[in-house]
């Protein structure tokens, strides 16, 4: 085992705090990242403009994300068919974390999602998954870090039984985590709390907490709410579409997701991302993506990009100078 090679996350009473300081979260999703060696290097090399801009952390999954069009061939899966992280997916994820910590950024690392866990072969390699990762970050001192273990909980494009189940599934699937790595702060992000929030049906509450968790992910353009753990909306939505990437699929869906923003940045405990095809996507209009640069406002084809995010939190939150944000 290695000492911190990094700075350490900590959640007190339900806030943040990186190395003892209380830091506010202004994240963005950056799924895909893990894709290829270049994909690191892209992200890397625009991490310092998103701290001037306030933005302190971003979101990672060990297998990937859509694509655009859920085509296989192109979703990144970290884990062989038994759960061991390969290589590939050690190297890169190593290599971004530290990149982050030079800015005093925190990582939100996920690990499964669905129409990937289908190549975990049983429930024993999703243990394994799970018991090789917390052991991967532990033993190379990585601690600026916090989990989503499993992307959109019970979406219909999972097959494995513990990824659609109840609580307890999700429990379990923590303690396999903590088993390596009792520090590792988790939670689990559930497709039915935004579904039920949408409806606004207080059936969300069975859903958004599980024994243990340490963190109450969101999914979707809802919340703040109430919630027994500290609130991270860390997949929002999108305003664009893949395929035309960076730009708002129709005028005022931009000023639905910075609304959405400064409900966050007024409630108590409760944190942001924003999520763009933008930075998702693999291939898309260009060919290029995922883009990493901020690039445009997003408000036209001539204007690409997800700049209506990172300016908005410049603007109104500041620019981020561990453990502040400073305006």
């Amino acid at each position: 085992m290695q000492s911190s090679r990094t700075r350490r996350f900590e959640i007190r009473d339900n806030k943040p705090y990186l190395d003892g300081e209380e830091i506010q979260i202004w994240g963005i999703r950056l799924a895909n990242a893990l894709y290829s060696d270049k994909t690191v290097q892209n992200l890397i090399e625009n991490l310092e403009d998103y701290v001037k801009h306030g933005v302190n952390s971003f979101s990672v999954f060990i297998q990937g994300a859509n694509p655009g069009n859920y085509d296989p061939d192109l979703i990144f899966n970290g884990f062989d068919s038994d759960g061991r992280l390969k290589d590939e997916a050690k190297k890169r994820l190593e290599r971004l974390i530290i990149k982050a910590d030079e800015y005093d950024m925190i990582v939100n690392v996920g690990l499964f999602y669905q129409v990937n866990d289908q190549n975990l072969k049983d429930e024993k390699a999703i243990k394994t998954a799970c018991r090789e990762t917390a052991r991967f970050l532990r033993d190379n001192g990585l601690y600026n870090v916090y989990i989503d273990i499993v992307n959109e909980y019970a979406h219909p494009g999972f097959d494995h039984p513990i990824f659609k189940g109840n609580s307890e599934d999700k429990a379990k699937l923590q303690r396999w985590i903590k088993m390596e790595n009792p520090s590792l702060l988790c939670g689990i992000s559930d497709v039915r709390i935004g579904r039920y929030l949408e409806e606004k049906n207080e059936k969300y509450k069975e859903y958004l907490d599980y024994p243990g968790a340490d963190i109450n992910f969101l999914h979707g353009l809802v919340g703040p709410i109430n919630a027994p753990k500290i609130l991270i909306n860390n997949e929002p939505g999108r305003p664009d579409d893949y395929g035309n990437e960076g730009v708002e699929r129709a005028p005022g869906e931009i000023d639905k997701f910075l609304k959405k923003a400064e409900e966050y940045r007024s409630a108590p405990n409760a944190f942001f991302f924003a999520f763009s095809a933008w930075n998702q996507a693999i291939g898309g209009f260009d060919g290029k993506c995922p883009h990493f640069e901020i690039g445009g406002s997003g408000r036209s084809e001539n204007d690409r990009g997800v700049g209506w995010y990172f300016n908005w939190v410049k603007k109104n939150v500041g620019r981020y100078e561990y453990p502040k944000h400073v305006r």
